[in-house]
C-alpha cells in the first residue's frame, strides 16, 4: 500500500476492527483490507482469537454502566458485521488508487489462487 499520506509529518490512527464477521485493517477510519469470515461455508481458516492485551486503562474510561454484568461489545454490534456504503466507497479508492502489489492478481507467483481470494472487498 502506498498512503495518500507523509506518516512522518503528523499523527495517524491505525485500527484493527475485529469480530465474528471480519477482521478491517484501517487507517484514519479509512479501511485498506478486510478479511471476511468463510470458514462455514468454505472452510477457509478465520482467526477466532485475538491476542490479548492489558485493558485495565481502558476500563477507567467506560462510563458507569454494568458492562461487565451484560456482556456488551461495540464491535459485535449488528452494524459492524459488515462495511457500510461510506466505508465500501473508502476500501475501494484506497486499494483502486494506492495499492502497489495484490498478490490476488499475480498469477505468475500464485498459479493457483489462495482460497481466500474474493474474500477481501464487500
Amino acid at each position: 500500500m502506498d498512503l495518500w499520506f507523509d506518516p512522518t509529518t503528523d499523527f495517524h490512527n491505525y485500527s484493527v476492527l475485529w469480530n465474528p464477521q471480519q477482521v478491517v485493517f484501517l487507517i484514519d477510519d479509512t479501511p485498506i483490507r478486510v478479511y471476511s469470515n468463510q470458514e462455514s461455508t468454505k472452510g477457509i481458516p478465520f482467526p477466532t482469537r485475538p491476542a490479548h492485551g492489558n485493558w485495565q486503562s481502558e476500563v477507567k474510561r467506560c462510563s458507569e454502566s454494568q458492562w461487565g454484568k451484560e456482556g456488551r461489545y461495540w464491535w459485535k454490534e449488528k452494524e459492524m458485521e459488515m462495511l457500510n456504503v461510506h466505508q465500501s466507497n473508502l476500501l475501494l479508492w484506497a486499494r483502486s488508487t494506492h495499492l502497489v502489489y495484490d498478490y490476488c492478481n499475480d498469477p505468475a507467483r500464485f498459479p493457483v489462487q489462495p482460497a481466500e481470494i474474493g474474500l477481501f472487498l464487500h
